[in-house]
């Protein structure tokens, strides 16, 4: 059983506005690596006992909140990552953390985001029929889905051309057929 423990801290050195980069400090089995957050915080409210932002000190309640709830949701994605590994019955290392950390555990669909957006603007496009929408993006994806599987090492060679023409082509039937 691995034993993984995390952290979220300041750095002690500040920038010329008194902020500092918060990093994730993660120690796996003892082996320890940092990862940057791209999160900055005034490092004078910063507690360290709590792990938390205070308020006073030139930063108002507000904005502690704001900040601390954008750490707050760091800090429960590095503990669905960690859940997740123990549950899968995988290896917890730090390349896999960083590449959860770094990535959405979901996929994006385009098919249910287009449907959304047309759903919510549907006079953008004159595109007014979610199901018809739908329908073509999901015929889109199978199709590229399909051709870049077909594809291994020859995707540079003349093939590859030819299956890049052959989407060019079909986003240009997909555009008309839509308008």
């Amino acid at each position: 059983m691995q034993k993984i423990t995390f952290s979220l801290r300041p750095r002690a050195e500040k920038r010329a506005d008194g902020t500092s980069l918060v990093y994730i400090i993660l120690r796996i089995d003892g082996r320890r690596k940092d990862y940057s957050t791209n999160q900055h915080i005034p490092l004078k409210n910063w507690d360290k006992e709590k792990q938390a932002l205070a308020d006073g000190k030139g930063l108002s309640r507000l904005e502690a909140l704001e900040k601390m709830k954008v750490l707050e949701l760091i800090r429960e994605k590095c503990q669905q990552i960690i859940n997740d590994t123990y549950l899968s019955g995988l290896a917890l290392s730090h390349e896999l953390f960083e590449r959860k950390l770094n990535t959405n555990n979901e996929l994006f669909e385009l098919g249910r985001f287009m449907t959304d957006f047309i759903e919510r603007n549907p006079d953008n496009g004159g595109l007014t029929d979610p199901a018809k929408v739908s329908y073509f993006l999901t015929f889109f994806v199978c199709q590229l889905a399909h051709e870049i599987e077909d594809q291994d090492d020859n995707f540079f060679s003349n093939e590859g051309v030819q299956t890049i023409m052959t989407l060019e082509h079909f986003l240009l039937q997909w555009k008309t057929v839509i308008s």
